[in-house]
């Protein structure tokens, strides 16, 4: 799927790889279509400066502008098996435990 996605790349275009596959996971990629400036970058954890990062997330999430509640699904913290086994089957993106139920 990188591959694929590196080769749809407009000339100057980032291709930008997260996630945590496998050990010993490769890409292939034609040298000579990447040399017009595309590029692939790895991230991990987001790549960023919290203290800028964060405050802005926020802002967005403020304004409407990032749909955050449409990419988490909320657990009470007594399923927290079931929220592992979600992610795990890519059933919901984010679970998020919540703990107001643990009187």
């Amino acid at each position: 799927m990188a591959a694929t996605a590196a080769d749809a790349l407009a000339p100057l275009g980032k291709l930008g790889l997260i996630g945590a596959p496998a050990p010993g996971s490769t890409v292939q990629l034609d040298v000579n279509f990447m040399l017009n400036g595309r590029q692939v970058l790895g991230i991990t954890e987001g790549d960023s400066t919290p203290q800028l990062f964060l405050p802005a997330l926020v802002d967005l999430i403020q304004q409407g502008r990032f749909p955050l509640e449409k990419m988490i699904t909320r657990y009470a913290f007594g399923d927290i098996n079931s929220a592992a086994a979600d992610a795990k089957s890519g059933k919901v993106l984010k679970p998020v435990l919540h703990f107001e139920d643990l009187h």
